[in-house]
């Protein structure tokens, strides 16, 4: 009888410790499931969170380049009438040096420029 116990119990004991090794071995490979589970998860929110910014970024860049337009054709207008009024400014002061003055010998009128007091049939 003793020895059928005796038996008994080891035969328990090695059942039991085959079982924890299979659950040990079991929980290793969850853990391993759930490592790859949760960097999968990780890369797909990050991907996700990046489609997410890309698409917000893509639409700063396009209110930026409309602003960027905005303003060089502001400036670009700006320039070209500066430019505008300093011509104008040079023509103006080109045409007071010049006088215009009717000649009773030609019939016509003519150009003479006080400061080099030279004369023109044409407009200069």
């Amino acid at each position: 009888k003793h020895m059928r116990r005796c038996l008994a119990k080891s035969r328990v004991r090695r059942i039991r410790e085959a079982n924890e090794r299979e659950r040990r071995r079991l929980e290793k490979a969850a853990i391993v499931v759930q490592k790859h589970y949760r960097g999968h998860r990780g890369r797909v929110m990050v991907s996700l969170k990046m489609k997410s910014h890309t698409a917000v970024n893509r639409k700063r860049n396009v209110s930026v380049t409309r602003i960027q337009a905005w303003y060089r054709g502001l400036a670009g207008r700006w320039r070209v009438r500066a430019m505008v009024a300093d011509k104008m400014e040079f023509m103006m002061g080109d045409a007071r040096m010049w006088q215009e003055t009717w000649s009773e010998e030609s019939n016509a009128w003519f150009y003479h420029n006080k400061e080099t007091d030279e004369a023109k049939w044409e407009p200069p």
